[in-house]
């Protein structure tokens, strides 16, 4: 906020849990003694390492370069299951959804994401969030959603 002029935030985003979708794990407490995949270097590694109770309750927690490789070893049954960011797991579980599911269970922090832009660009923020306003408002916001993550995660 104090580099950049910021649009107001448009939508949340939290830490979520993907299996397959005849996994037996069904809650948080499912995942002791369980190998877990990440990405490594986003918050969700740094949730984890941030909750040591949790991180320890697993057998493994595997890190990958991105969270394709994360999935893919997910369907190959290399993995039991996936922490994610919730946008990410939703589109990938949208793209695959008599694989996977999801825990109905938010781990971690929710964070909103908006749009950031140089200070002195007050017209185009501006501009950007009169766009924004109108598509909440007139459900183009929430559409685009549904389309993308198979459901309206948008900001309310």
């Amino acid at each position: 906020k104090q580099t950049y002029g910021l649009s107001d935030a448009y939508i949340n985003n939290a830490q979520w849990i993907v299996t397959l979708a005849d996994s037996k794990i069904n809650k948080i407490a499912d995942l002791k003694g369980k190998v877990v995949g990440t990405q490594a270097g986003g918050t969700t590694e740094e949730y984890i390492d941030a909750t040591p109770a949790f991180k320890s309750s697993m057998k493994e927690v595997k890190r990958y370069a991105d969270y394709i490789a994360c999935f893919m070893d997910l369907e190959n049954g290399r993995l039991d299951a996936v922490v994610c960011d919730e946008i990410t797991g939703r589109y990938y579980i949208s793209k695959h959804p008599d694989k996977l599911k999801a825990l109905e269970v938010v781990i971690g922090p929710v964070s909103n994401f908006g749009i950031g832009f140089r200070k002195d660009d007050k017209a185009l923020r501006d501009e950007v969030q009169k766009a924004l306003n109108e598509m909440k408002k007139d459900g183009t916001m929430a559409k685009i959603s549904k389309t993308w993550f198979a459901a309206d995660i948008t900001k309310k």
